[in-house]
């Protein structure tokens, strides 16, 4: 009989997540030509690549991109543009082929710490159809790449919990795998080592000898991963690589002194913001032209939102991992940084945002469960209950629709496509590519957003 029940979770969820993933590219593919120029960030990343290739893989591929993340980054998103055979949408594969397997291990997560498989899938459907997740998860920037690191290792501390010698190990595969990915993505995955060692110290189900242990090994390995990196990148400029991104953010520096004198403004600004996510709370500037603050009065729903703000508390009681983590980073990255809240460096959060929803969710069904009225009602109306699951499901999926095609007209907008300047069009990105490769066979640096706009102009006469 348990060998039964074992086999029919396992087919439920290979179905659920073949539905949930096919969904995700689904939604990703859909019109993926749109919007029809690429932001300077995919263009940067293009160049780059353009660039590396010339110079040689093994002698790059340990380097660092144009933003002084790893090039591992812009190798990446470079291979999926050559399998579209460098095709204009090309840029956008590889985010959104990552941004989908983020969705499955949110859906995976979900179900190991929910234990139901219509709250897991009701959840996740709801990631999907979030536009500020699509818009990113549809772009040529690595900063959607961090969902994978994040989730892999709260599954890691799931299964630290258990402590079983086969589990045991999982944990530490998964933990390991998630603080090598967070140091070669983007730049905030970088605090997910000091988390995790940190988590780790603060675990209550294992000893200290036990702790020593696992928090060692994992060091280790993770200074065996790196070691390349900065074996061949070793010179005193490769800490100021590292840091240039992070330097030219911070508050700390004299180019923005004036968030670290006006920090308690700050303070408010961002706990309303990343409270409620109203788009009117976000830092607008350049961001409108990586976000969709236009598109919508909230980046999140007001009620998703409710469940969330609730499952911050639940989180700490259950899985504090969860807010703590996502707290950790609220606090580094958006309050010590300049021009906050950002959404670009917010947007490997937002699963947290709706695994926290589901967790409130969650414990309030078992909350109230354990009353005996309410069990009877379950028992006495199941066809009922499955009715109303499947009536929102189908709801959503509406909704989903209806969301993407407002999403893709706004994306068309003459104003959000200017915003997007100094651009490249997709009718003009035929004639930027061969102008570039030209240039790199000549050994010479690719020219800059400004100065295509500029060498357009001239070529065209």
């Amino acid at each position: 009989m348990r060998h039964r029940l074992e086999l029919s979770h396992e087919f439920r969820m290979i179905g659920l997540s073949v539905i949930l993933v096919g969904l995700s590219l689904a939604t990703r593919f859909y019109r993926v030509n749109l919007p029809i120029n690429l932001h300077p960030d995919s263009v940067d990343t293009l160049r780059t690549f353009l660039e590396l290739q010339h110079q040689g893989f093994f002698h790059t591929i340990l380097g660092f991109n144009w933003n002084g993340a790893s090039a591992v980054n812009t190798y990446l998103i470079g291979w999926g543009w050559l399998l579209t055979q460098k095709a204009f949408w090309g840029v956008r594969l590889t985010s959104i082929i990552l941004s989908a397997l983020g969705v499955w291990l949110t859906f995976f997560y979900l179900q190991l710490i929910t234990k139901k498989y219509w709250l897991s899938t009701l959840t996740t459907l709801l990631l999907i159809s979030n536009p500020t997740f699509l818009h990113f998860s549809r772009s040529g920037w690595e900063n959607i790449f961090n969902v994978i690191p994040v989730i892999l290792m709260l599954t890691g501390f799931y299964y630290l919990k258990t402590m079983n010698k086969r589990q045991s190990k999982v944990s530490w595969l998964l933990l390991s795998t998630a603080s090598i990915l967070g140091f070669y993505f983007y730049h905030p995955g970088k605090l997910i080592l000091p988390f995790i060692l940190l988590a780790i110290a603060l675990q209550r189900n294992i000893n200290l000898e036990q702790k020593l242990k696992l928090s060692l090994s994992l060091l280790f390995t993770f200074s065996l991963a790196i070691l390349p990196f900065f074996y061949f990148n070793y010179s005193h400029h490769t800490l100021d690589k590292i840091s240039g991104r992070i330097n030219n953010v911070s508050i700390f520096t004299q180019r923005h002194q004036r968030e670290r004198v006006f920090f308690s403004q700050k303070l408010k600004q961002n706990l309303v913001g990343l409270s409620f996510f109203a788009s009117k709370s976000m830092y607008v500037g350049l961001n409108e032209r990586y976000a969709p603050l236009s598109f919508q009065d909230y980046l999140v729903p007001p009620v998703i939102t409710l469940f969330y703000l609730l499952g911050l508390f639940v989180s700490l009681k259950l899985y504090p991992e969860i807010s703590l983590f996502y707290l950790m980073n609220l606090a580094i990255i958006q309050l010590l940084s300049a021009n906050t809240p950002n959404v670009a460096r917010f947007i490997h959060l937002i699963p947290l945002v709706y695994i926290l929803a589901a967790l409130s969710l969650n414990w309030f069904i078992d909350f109230i469960s354990s009353y005996q009225v309410v069990h009877q009602i379950k028992q006495r109306h199941r066809l009922l209950l499955k009715l109303m699951i499947t009536s929102v499901i189908t709801g959503i999926l509406i909704f989903t629709y209806q969301s993407m095609q407002l999403y893709l007209r706004w994306s068309q907008t003459k104003r959000i496509l200017n915003l997007r300047e100094p651009a490249v069009w997709r009718q003009n990105y035929p004639l930027w590519l061969k102008f570039n490769e030209n240039r790199v066979e000549q050994g010479k640096y690719t020219v800059n957003d400004y100065e295509w706009q500029r060498i357009k102009l001239s070529i065209k006469r």
